[in-house]
């Protein structure tokens, strides 16, 4: 056996390189897979609470007789106004800087459509959800 063959047996320095930076590769795309899971699940609940509230407030709307919604759900004050009413009816907010307001985008006499309106911030970003309803006179 000569010398220039005695050392093509064991593993060089680019190959171990090679590998390293491989998995540094994949390593680092599933920590940010990961990452991206996270917040899409934290997202994911905090929308199921809001919608949860909105539910909620929602329920209370239906129940309330025609003639005393515009009274028990004042139309654009955040929270139904300095007592924070809807608090109340949610049970409580959990969700960072939440806000419930309800507002009437469309009024007849015998109609009323009725927006009710959960707004928080997540992460630094504001978020929304809206659901609403017709109530009529009758």
């Amino acid at each position: 056996m000569n010398d220039t063959q005695a050392g093509n047996g064991g593993v060089s320095t680019i190959e171990v390189l090679i590998a390293l930076s491989l998995f540094i590769v994949a390593g680092g795309a599933m920590a940010s897979a990961h990452l991206f899971g996270h917040q899409l699940s934290e997202y994911a609940t905090s929308t199921m609470k809001a919608v949860n509230d909105l539910e909620q407030v929602m329920e209370r709307v239906h129940a309330t007789p025609f003639a005393d919604l515009r009274t028990s759900f004042p139309d654009g004050i955040p929270n139904g106004g300095p007592v924070n009413a809807y608090v109340a009816i949610v049970n409580g907010y959990t969700l960072e800087g939440e806000q419930i307001t309800v507002t009437y985008p469309s009024q007849t006499a015998d109609r009323l459509e009725v927006l009710v309106t959960v707004s928080w911030v997540q992460r630094g970003r504001a978020r929304s959800r809206s659901l609403s309803t017709a109530r009529t006179r009758g």
